[in-house]
């Protein structure tokens, strides 16, 4: 599923070397050679033509412990599990992301 090439990378390393960028190769990490991909998976609900996953970020703005490695998604799939559709949080709530992202989806 080629549906994770939408989500834009985003986000830099800092002058002082903390990594804020949630880059083309933290996305290319996410997605396993069969297609399948790597999500800290939060939170699931169905509708009636599939389901909307939550998956919880990694890593905190700033902290240099906790380099961003995923932003918080929203997926929705069909019936099967195959992604249709990547949600992003708006880049005013990921430039202050925490660890702690999503934690559920209703």
């Amino acid at each position: 599923n080629d549906v994770l090439a939408a989500v834009q990378p985003r986000g830099t390393v800092t002058e002082d070397g903390v990594d804020n960028e949630f880059s083309a190769e933290d996305i290319a990490e996410m997605v396993n050679d069969d297609k399948t991909v790597n999500i800290d998976q939060e939170g699931i609900v169905a509708v009636s033509d599939g389901f909307w996953v939550a998956t919880e970020g990694s890593g905190t703005i700033d902290d240099p412990k906790r380099p961003i490695k995923t932003l918080s998604l929203l997926f929705k799939t069909d019936k099967d599990g195959v992604i249709e559709q990547v949600v992003t949080l708006p880049d005013e709530v990921n430039d202050i992301q925490l660890r702690f992202g999503f934690e559920g989806v209703t």
